[in-house]
């Protein structure tokens, strides 16, 4: 049995306020092996994670700052108290997050920001930044973003974010297969992120993993959906619930010791 890695979808967001570094740390303190965020750049390019492209929704309507047309000083002077977890909204850098991930750690980082100069900042940050490169996966739904990735950090893994709407069942014919693989070979990327609800079963992996590629899956919310994606060989489960994806890997290797 293939043991996936478990990622933490905006870290903790069912005890914190997502996509901030109270979240991350939480989800690293549940034993997540890579935690999940969405970034774009601001006004005067620095990188940071939030994940719509305004401040509107996180701040139940009080403060409606676009991200990209706002400065970092601007978003970090937001005065917002979410009630729910008794926690100040504090919008992290990405070299706030770097520095609070563990040794053998990693981060999914998403990028919103279609602009390539997001990826220039990037590359600049990373250069002046300690965090392995071997532990950052870059995913997009945007593919001319992920080739640019590729040809700037050709050393890091990407993967191209495929909507649910997208695959159905005639995605297992062979011709549309291969037409499908074609358009994932042209952006250079290692693999899929891909939602649960997706048509996803075990050839489907099978086959993605024949062509070196591997496959992400997020919304795995749930006992059944998780122990379905665990059986059928997925590299990586994205999810809001890492105690309940810790409890279901933890049923099947003890299944596989006792047969």
């Amino acid at each position: 049995m293939k043991i996936p890695f478990l990622v933490a979808h905006r870290g903790a967001p069912n005890l914190s306020i997502e996509n901030t570094i109270q979240s991350f740390i939480i989800a690293f303190e549940q034993n997540a092996d890579f935690i999940e965020g969405d970034f774009w750049l601001t006004k005067d390019e620095e990188i940071v994670c939030i994940h719509d492209e305004n401040t509107y929704r996180l701040t139940h309507k009080k403060f409606n700052l676009k991200v990209t047309e706002s400065n970092l000083h601007e978003l970090k002077k937001i005065d917002f108290i979410e009630k729910k977890f008794q926690q100040k909204l504090l919008i992290p850098t990405l070299e706030e997050i770097f520095d609070i991930i563990p040794h053998g750690k990693g981060l999914f980082l998403e990028i919103k920001d279609d602009r390539k100069k997001f990826l220039d900042v990037l590359l600049s940050k990373i250069i002046r930044s300690d965090f392995s490169l071997n532990n950052l996966r870059i995913i997009s739904y945007f593919p001319e973003i992920l080739k640019y990735c590729k040809e700037i950090l050709p050393q890091v893994k990407t993967y191209w974010i495929f909507d649910s709407l997208f695959i159905r069942d005639y995605c297992r014919n062979k011709i549309v297969f291969m037409r499908f693989l074609n358009t994932i070979k042209s952006i250079n990327c290692n693999g899929l992120v891909m939602h649960s609800e997706s048509n996803i079963n075990s050839n489907f992996v099978q086959r993605l993993h024949e062509c070196n590629l591997e496959i992400c899956v997020y919304g795995a919310n749930d006992y059944l959906t998780v122990k379905k994606l665990v059986n059928i060989g997925v590299d990586y489960i994205t999810t809001d619930n890492l105690m309940l994806c810790r409890e279901v890997l933890n049923e099947e290797i003890n299944q596989l010791q006792l047969n």
